[in-house]
C-alpha cells in the first residue's frame, strides 16, 4: 500500500514522502471541509452546491477547475464488513486520495444471474471487470438428438469428424458438403470397468447374452469401445475381440468385430479382400478409394502397409487397368488441392470439361481425371454448378453418356460424394439390400463406419429417395441378432 501511495500520491503525508506539487492546482474550498468522521469514511464538501444525493452530485462550484466523479452516499450493505479504511491522520488540505488504499478488499462481483450491486466509483480508477456466467453446454445423455449438428471436414467424409465450428461468413461453395449428424454418440455416464464386467458376464459359462453385447458395444463410440477393450484385457486377461469371435458367429460376429476395429482397419481389410485372389471387387475398391480426403488416404495407405506389408498403389495397379487405373492411382496419391472455390477458374474448367466430352466425338478422359482428382471439393462443387448452367444438365448425366463400366462408376462415385455424401451412401445401402439376397459385407461396412458420422442424414435421404425407412429394409432383409445389432446402430429405439 505504501508503494501505491508513493507512486500515485507524492504530496500525500501518509505516504511519508513530501514531494513538491509540481504546479498542480490545489483543490478548492478545502478549508471549509469538515474533518474525517470517526468511522473513517471520506467526508463530503460542506458547500451546499456539493451536497450529495442518492445518485451523485447535484452540480459543480464555479471556481472548481475540473470535474470530479461523485462519491457514494454510503457503501453497499453487502460490503459493509469489507469497506476500505482510511488513515485519518493525513492533512486534509492536500486533497482527497484518488483511489482506495486496497481495492482488492472487495469481494468478487456476482454473476449476471445474481442480484446486482453498486460499487463505489472513484475518480481515475477503471471500472471493475465484468464476470460473465460461463456458457457451458450440458453433456449428452441418452439417445442421440437428431436436431443437433456437428460440423465435419470439408468433404464430410472424415472418419474422425472435425468438430471445429463452421465459419458463417464462408461462401456456399466453401462450406462443407455435409454436417456430421450421427446416430451413435458418446454414451454418458460412461464407465469402462462396469461395461467390461457386463461383457465378461455375458460371455461367461454356458451360452451368451447377445442382447447385452448389443446394448453395450452398439451404443458406445469407437473411442469408448477401445477403452472397454483395454480394461477387459487388463481385468480378465483375455482379448475381447477373440473372446467375441469364440462366442458368436455369422454376420453378427462380423458386426461386433468391425465395431472393435479402427475404421481405417475395417476399410484396409475390405481393400485387401477386393484385390486379393482371382478377380477384383471393383465396387468395394471404388467405395473406399473414391471417398477419401488427402489425410484419410494417407492414413489408409499406412494402415494397409502396416497390416499386409504391401503397397496399396502397387496392388491396385496389378488388378485394374486403363483410365480406371489412372483415376484410382491419382486419388491414392492424395495430392488434392485444398484451395477455396475460384469462380473464374470454375467457369473455365466447366467449359474445358464440356469440350473434352459432350462437344466432341469421343471423350478425353484425362481432362476429367486431371480436374476431378486434383481440385478441392469446395471448388469442384462450383465447377459442377457452372457445368449445369452451361449445358442445362448435370455433370453426372454427361459422365453416363460419355463413359462406361468401372471408369464411369468411379467418376460418378467421386462426383456424388463431393456433392452430397448422404445421398451416395443412401444409394449404396439400398443396393446392398435390393433384389435377391443381401450384400452383407457392404451393409456392415456402411452401417458401422457411418453410424458415427452422418447416419441421421443418410436415413433422411433414404426415406426421401425410396419412400421407405432404412429400418424397414433392414428388418425385411436381415434376421436375428444380426438384425438387432444393425437396428441399434442406425438409431432404432425398438431394436430389441
Amino acid at each position: 500500500m505504501n508503494n501505491y501511495f508513493n507512486n500515485k500520491f507524492p504530496n500525500n503525508p501518509i505516504s511519508g514522502n513530501f514531494a513538491p506539487n509540481y504546479g498542480a492546482p490545489p483543490f478548492p474550498n478545502t478549508g471549509n471541509m469538515p474533518p474525517y468522521p470517526s468511522n473513517n469514511m471520506p467526508p463530503y464538501p460542506a458547500n451546499d452546491s456539493f451536497a450529495p444525493n442518492p445518485i451523485g452530485f447535484t452540480g459543480l462550484n464555479d471556481n472548481y477547475p475540473g470535474q470530479m466523479a461523485p462519491y457514494p452516499s454510503q457503501y453497499p450493505q453487502q460490503f459493509a464488513s469489507n469497506a476500505p479504511s482510511y488513515n485519518s491522520s493525513f492533512n486534509i488540505n492536500d486533497g482527497f486520495p484518488i483511489a482506495p488504499p486496497n481495492p482488492s478488499n472487495y469481494s468478487q462481483p456476482p454473476f449476471n444471474n445474481q442480484p446486482d450491486y453498486s460499487r463505489p466509483n472513484y475518480p481515475n480508477v477503471p471500472p471493475p471487470p465484468v464476470y460473465e456466467s460461463p456458457n457451458v453446454q450440458a453433456p449428452f445423455h441418452g439417445s442421440p438428438n437428431s436436431n443437433q449438428y456437428y460440423p465435419s471436414s470439408q468433404s464430410g467424409s472424415n472418419l474422425y469428424p472435425n468438430l471445429a465450428q463452421n465459419n458463417p461468413q464462408q461462401t456456399f461453395y466453401n462450406q462443407p458438403a455435409a454436417f456430421a449428424n450421427p446416430t451413435l454418440r458418446p454414451f454418458q455416464p460412461f464407465n469402462p470397468a462396469y461395461d467390461a464386467e457386463q461383457l465378461y458376464k455375458a460371455m461367461k459359462g454356458f451360452g451368451t447374452d447377445e442382447a447385452k453385447l448389443i446394448d453395450i458395444l452398439c451404443k458406445r463410440t469407437f473411442d469408448q469401445r477401445n477403452e472397454i477393450s483395454q480394461v477387459f484385457k487388463t481385468s480378465y486377461g483375455k482379448d475381447l475381440v477373440k473372446n467375441i469371435e469364440s462366442e458368436t458367429s455369422g454376420n453378427f460376429r462380423q458386426v461386433l468385430v468391425a465395431l472393435l476395429q479402427r475404421p481405417m482397419v475395417v476399410e484396409a481389410v475390405h481393400l485387401r479382400e477386393s484385390v486379393a485372389g482371382i478377380g477384383t471387387d471393383e465396387y468395394a475398391l471404388i467405395d473406399v478409394v473414391c471417398t477419401k480426403t488427402n489425410a484419410e488416404m494417407k492414413e489408409l495407405r499406412q494402415t494397409y502397409l502396416h497390416f499386409y506389408r504391401r503397397n496399396l498403389e502397387d496392388d491396385v495397379k496389378d488388378d485394374v487397368s486403363g483410365y480406371f487405373k489412372r483415376f484410382l492411382v491419382s486419388l491414392i496419391n492424395a495430392h488434392r488441392s485444398d484451395a477455396p472455390a475460384d469462380y473464374q477458374k470454375a467457369v473455365a474448367q466447366a467449359k474445358e470439361l464440356y469440350n473434352a466430352g459432350e462437344k466432341r466425338m469421343g471423350t478425353n478422359e484425362m481432362v476429367f481425371n486431371r480436374i476431378i482428382s486434383a481440385e478441392s471439393h469446395a471448388h469442384l462443387r462450383l465447377v459442377f454448378e457452372e457445368y449445369q448452367k452451361l449445358t442445362g444438365h448435370s455433370i453426372e448425366q454427361a459422365i453416363r453418356s460419355e463413359m462406361s463400366t468401372s471408369v464411369q462408376r468411379a467418376f460418378l462415385t467421386a462426383i456424388q460424394f463431393i456433392k452430397k455424401p448422404a445421398v451416395y451412401y443412401a444409394q449404396r445401402l439400398h443396393e446392398s439390400m435390393q433384389g435377391l439376397g443381401t450384400k452383407d459385407k457392404l451393409l456392415i461396412r456402411m452401417v458401422v463406419l457411418r453410424s458415427e458420422i452422418d447416419m441421421m442424414d443418410i436415413k433422411q435421404e433414404f426415406q426421401r429417395m425410396y419412400r421407405k425407412s432404412l429400418e424397414s429394409y433392414i428388418k425385411s432383409d436381415c434376421s436375428g441378432d444380426y438384425k438387432r445389432a444393425l437396428l441399434c446402430l442406425v438409431g432404432d429405439p425398438n431394436w430389441k
